[in-house]
C-alpha cells in the first residue's frame, strides 16, 4: 500500500480510512486542496459516489490484495494498523510524537 502524495496521479483509485467508526470509503483522487497556498501539505480531494470530499484521514492507493490484511478488523483497529504501517507507532493516537 502506498500513501497518496502529490506525486500520485489524478484519477488513481484510492481508499480513505477515517479514524471514526465508519467503513472504509473507496473513490478516485480528483484534485488537491492547499488552502490557496496557506497549507504546508495539500489535502487530497476524493470523488466518492459522485461527490467530492476533502479526505483528511488516511488516503492510500487501492490494492485489493493488500486490503485483505485489514479486512476483518474493526474501523478503529484498521486505523491503528494503517498508522503503525505508515508511522511505525503501535500506539498512534492522532498526535505525532517528536
Amino acid at each position: 500500500m502506498e500513501r497518496v502524495d502529490k506525486g500520485t496521479k489524478i484519477g488513481t483509485r484510492v481508499f480513505v480510512r477515517s479514524n471514526e467508526d465508519e467503513p472504509i470509503r473507496f473513490g478516485v483522487l480528483v484534485d488537491w486542496f492547499d488552502g490557496e497556498g496557506r497549507f504546508t501539505e495539500a489535502i487530497p480531494v476524493v470523488a466518492i459516489d459522485g461527490k467530492r470530499y476533502f479526505a483528511c484521514g488516511i488516503v492510500m492507493t487501492y490494492r485489493a490484495s493488500e486490503l485483505q490484511a485489514i479486512k476483518g478488523l474493526t474501523p478503529k483497529q484498521q486505523w491503528a494498523a494503517l498508522c503503525e504501517r505508515i508511522y511505525g507507532n503501535k500506539n498512534y493516537s492522532g498526535k505525532v510524537e517528536p
